[in-house]
């Protein structure tokens, strides 16, 4: 069941990135070549306002099928539920479109993976970090880094996944190798 939630949560995101850059219309990729998918929606527009995007760069689906989308240029993230309706946003003054390096802020987000307790892990480009959220957007930690080759910081932390041990892998930047953390 998770599995299909997720190949029709990622049909969906593809529809969304390609509508927001004008590259494939909506109609175009209900016609996809995957066709074992049943397309669902698509979601939000370009710009700034709740549920509309500035350069996606990944999404993830928690346990009860909400969808949360790494929304870069607006540095935030935006949560949705399973029907995609939009439900919150989180960032720097309540994920306004403005940058930020405090906890809880985001300097382009460009990574997302949630873990097996719903827990919200953040990649960014911008501020060198890995940060960790429940599922409502409350900050809970982070990873810190920075330029630089040292082997316990991040170097442009790009993507993030979890394996079935909730073991976090950060694929970087550079030529560094994948951490483990």
């Amino acid at each position: 069941m998770r599995g299909n939630k997720f190949a029709k949560w990622f049909l969906l995101f593809i529809s969304v990135v390609f509508a927001c850059t004008g590259l494939l219309s909506v109609e175009k990729a209900q016609a996809s070549t995957v066709p074992d998918l049943e397309f669902i929606k698509s979601i939000g527009s370009g710009g700034s306002g709740d549920g509309q995007f500035n350069r996606l760069h990944a999404s993830a689906v928690d346990s009860k099928g909400n969808l949360y989308v790494a929304d870069s240029y607006n540095h935030r993230i935006q949560k949705f539920a399973p029907d995609g309706t939009f439900l919150k946003r989180w960032g720097k003054d309540g994920g306004n479109g403005n940058s930020g390096v405090g906890h809880g802020e985001f300097l382009e987000p460009l990574g997302i993976a949630i873990d097996s307790k719903d827990h919200v892990f953040v990649t960014e480009a911008g501020n060198f970090r890995v940060q960790q959220f429940d599922s409502e957007g409350n900050y809970i930690r982070m990873w810190e880094g920075g330029a630089g080759d040292a082997a316990d910081k991040f170097n442009i932390p790009l993507g993030i996944v979890f394996d079935t041990q909730d073991n976090m892998y950060v694929v970087e930047g550079g030529e560094k190798p994948y951490p483990k953390v």
